[in-house]
C-alpha cells in the first residue's frame, strides 16, 4: 500500500515538473509598444501613456505614442533612448522614421511600424499582426491606452471582443471603426494578447463584408497551418502507412494467432517502428529537439496525445459486444459506417484547415481518438473503394491532427516532428488489434457461409 502511494506521489511530482518546464519554455511576452518603458524617460515619471496605431490601405502602420510626464522632458535624451529601444525591438519598428516632439504635458513620439495586415478576398483588410505576433509569441499591453484604427472611412468588421479566444473582455473595447485596449504603462505581464486575435476592416459591416472577413481569416490561418505541416505530419504518417501495409499483407495470418500471439506480434511491430523512428529522426533533416525545456514539453505533450488512442479501446470493446457479437450486424454495414466516419473526418478537415477556434482542437482530438477504430472496418472491407478511403484516412490522419492543432509559429521546433510519433505508434498498435479481430470475424463468417 505504501509503495503504491510513493509511486503515485512520484508520478504527480513528475507531471508537475513537466508542466512547470513547459510553461518555462515559453518566452515572456513582447511589449506591444516598444517605447512605453521607464528607460525612455529616465528622469521623469509617466503619468499616462496613449498609443494610436493607424493602419493604412496596404497594411502598413504608423504609431503615435503620447507620454504625459510629471516634469519638463529632455527631448534629445528621450530620442536617443527611444532609438535604442526601437533598434532592439523584434516587432519591425522603424528607427529611421522616429520623430520626437515636446508637448505642454510631456512628449509625443511617432514612427512607422511593421506591416500589420494585407488585403484579402472581397477587398477587406485582414490585420494578422496580433495573431502571428511577428517574431514574438505573444504581446503584453504595456501602455495605459492603445487605440487601433484602420484606413479612413473603413469599418471594423471583425474584432477580438467577439473572439472565442478572449475570455476576459473587460480591458477590450471596440466600436464601428476602432479597437481600444486598456493596459498598464510599462507592465507587459498584466494584460496580454495571445493567439487567435484578428482584426478585419472593410468598407461596411454588411453580410458580404462579414463573409469576406471570415474567408480572409480562413485563408490566412490555412496558410499558417500548411506551413506547419511539413514538420510534424510526415513521420507519424509513415508509421501508420507501415502499419496498414503490414496488416493488409499479413492480416489473415495475424487473425489465426492466439491473443497472446497477436499481442506479441503487434507490440513487436510497434517496437520495431519506434526504433526505426529514433534511428531515422537525427538524419531526416530539420529535426530540432531544442532545449531541455523543449524536450520536457515534447514528453508531456506526447504523453497527452498518445493517451487518445487508448481511450478508443473501451469504445472498441463495447462496439464489439453490441454490434458484432450480440447483434451479429452485417459486416457491410460496419464498413459503410466506417467509410462515412472517414469521409466526415476528411470533409471537416477542410473547415479545420482555416478554423481559428477551439473547435479545431476538439476536431483534432476526435481524429486522434477514432483513428484506431477505423482499422476494424478496414479489415472487413471487401470493395477496393472502401479500402482506399479507410486506409487513406488512417494514413492522412496526422495531417488532419496538425491542421486542427496548428499553426505552431514559434513552438514549431518543440513540436517537430517527434511529438506525434508516440501517438502514431499507439494508434497503429491499438488499430492492429482491431484489424486482427476484424479479419477473424471475416474468416469465421466466410466459413459459416461456406458451410451452409
Amino acid at each position: 500500500m505504501r509503495r503504491r502511494q510513493v509511486l503515485v506521489s512520484l508520478s504527480v511530482v513528475t507531471v508537475l515538473l513537466l508542466l512547470g518546464s513547459a510553461v518555462a519554455a515559453r518566452p515572456p511576452p513582447s511589449p506591444l509598444c516598444d517605447v512605453c518603458t521607464d528607460d525612455v524617460v529616465e528622469n521623469s515619471t509617466v503619468e499616462h501613456s496613449t498609443v494610436v496605431i493607424d493602419i493604412g490601405e496596404d497594411g502598413a502602420s504608423r504609431w503615435t505614442v503620447t507620454l504625459e510626464l510629471d516634469g519638463q522632458p529632455d527631448a534629445e535624451a528621450i530620442r536617443t533612448a527611444a532609438r535604442r529601444e526601437l533598434s532592439d525591438s523584434p516587432n519591425g519598428s522603424s528607427v529611421r522614421t522616429l520623430s520626437v516632439t515636446s508637448t505642454p504635458d510631456g512628449v509625443e513620439l511617432s514612427h512607422e511600424g511593421a506591416r500589420m495586415g494585407h488585403r484579402s478576398a472581397g477587398g477587406v483588410l485582414v490585420v494578422d499582426y496580433f495573431h502571428t505576433g511577428g517574431d514574438a509569441e505573444w504581446f503584453g499591453v504595456n501602455a495605459d491606452r492603445i487605440v487601433v484604427r484602420g484606413p479612413p472611412e473603413s469599418v471594423l468588421v471583425r474584432d477580438p471582443v467577439r473572439s472565442a479566444f478572449v475570455d476576459d473582455r473587460d480591458w477590450i473595447d471596440a466600436n464601428e471603426t476602432t479597437l481600444v485596449l486598456t493596459g498598464v504603462h510599462g507592465d507587459r505581464f498584466d494584460r496580454t494578447i495571445s493567439g487567435g486575435w484578428y482584426l478585419v476592416f472593410g468598407s461596411d459591416s454588411g453580410l458580404v463584408a462579414t463573409a469576406a472577413a471570415n474567408l480572409g481569416i480562413w485563408a490566412d490561418v490555412a496558410q499558417l497551418k500548411l506551413d506547419s505541416v511539413p514538420g510534424p505530419a510526415p513521420f507519424p504518417a509513415a508509421i501508420l502507412a507501415a502499419f496498414v501495409v503490414i496488416l493488409v499483407r499479413h492480416g489473415d495470418t495475424l487473425a489465426r494467432l492466439s491473443r497472446f500471439g497477436r499481442a506479441r506480434s503487434l507490440l513487436g511491430t510497434g517496437a520495431g517502428l519506434a526504433l526505426a523512428s529514433l534511428l531515422l529522426a537525427p538524419v531526416s533533416g530539420g529535426v530540432s529537439i531544442g532545449s531541455e525545456n523543449a524536450v520536457l514539453f515534447q514528453t508531456l505533450f506526447a504523453g497527452v496525445v498518445s493517451g487518445l488512442p487508448s481511450l478508443a479501446i473501451p469504445i472498441a470493446v463495447v462496439a464489439q459486444y453490441l454490434l458484432v457479437d450480440r447483434t451479429d450486424v452485417s459486416t457491410r454495414r460496419l464498413v459503410e459506417t466506417g467509410v462515412v466516419v472517414a469521409v466526415t473526418m476528411l470533409l471537416v478537415g477542410v473547415w479545420g484547415l482555416g478554423a481559428n477556434t477551439r473547435g479545431a482542437v476538439v476536431y483534432a482530438g476526435t481524429v486522434g481518438l477514432f483513428v484506431p477504430l477505423l482499422f476494424l472496418p478496414l479489415a472487413l472491407a471487401e470493395r477496393q473503394r472502401a479500402t482506399v478511403v479507410l486506409a487513406g484516412t488512417i494514413v492522412a490522419s496526422p495531417l488532419l491532427i496538425v491542421v486542427g492543432t496548428g499553426p505552431y509559429r514559434g513552438y514549431a521546433e518543440m513540436l517537430f516532428p517527434l511529438v506525434y510519433v508516440p501517438w502514431a505508434l499507439v494508434a497503429g498498435t491499438a488499430g492492429g488489434f482491431a484489424y486482427a479481430y476484424g479479419r477473424s470475424v471475416r474468416q469465421t463468417r466466410k466459413q459459416r457461409n461456406t458451410g451452409s
